[in-house]
C-alpha cells in the first residue's frame, strides 16, 4: 500500500506516533479511530504530467526529481523498497523507468504519493542484492 494514515488521540498528540501532532486534520467516524489524513504534495498523476512533459524545464524537474529519490534509496527505503542504481545510470533512463511505470498502472495507482511510485518503479528496476 503505498499511502499511509496516521492515528492521533481525539485529546492530542499520540505519545506512540512520533509523527503524529494534535493540528493534524482529523477525520473521525463511530467505526474507527480518529485518524490524520495526509495529502500528497506531488501526486503519480503531477510526476507522469510533468515527466512525460515535452517541456525542458518540466524534463528537468523530472530529472531532479526521480535522481532525488534515487539518492535517498541508496541508503534509506523509501515505501519499503531500496534501489541498488548502477554507476553510470543517468537522470534520462531514471525518467524512462518511472515514465513506464506510471504508464502501467494508470488508474490504480497515480493518486497515490509521487515518492512512493517512483520507489516502487526503481525498487523494482534496481533491486539490491539480499544479504
Amino acid at each position: 500500500m503505498f499511502f499511509f494514515h496516521i492515528r492521533i488521540s481525539i485529546f492530542g498528540r499520540d505519545e506512540n506516533l512520533p509523527d503524529s501532532r494534535p493540528d493534524s486534520p482529523v477525520v473521525l467516524s463511530q467505526d474507527t479511530p480518529a485518524v490524520a489524513v495526509r495529502e500528497p504534495i506531488f501526486t503519480g498523476n503531477k510526476i507522469y504530467d510533468v515527466c512525460s512533459s515535452e517541456q525542458l524545464a518540466d524534463q528537468q524537474n523530472c530529472y531532479g526529481y526521480v535522481a532525488g529519490v534515487a539518492d535517498v534509496m541508496q541508503y534509506d527505503a523509501v515505501n519499503r523498497y531500496r534501489a541498488c542504481v548502477p554507476a553510470g545510470t543517468t537522470p534520462a533512463q531514471l525518467r524512462e523507468i518511472a515514465i513506464k511505470f506510471l504508464m502501467e498502472h494508470p488508474i490504480e495507482l497515480r493518486h497515490y504519493t509521487a515518492s512512493a511510485l517512483v520507489a516502487t518503479a526503481l525498487g523494482e528496476a534496481f533491486p539490491c542484492p539480499t544479504n
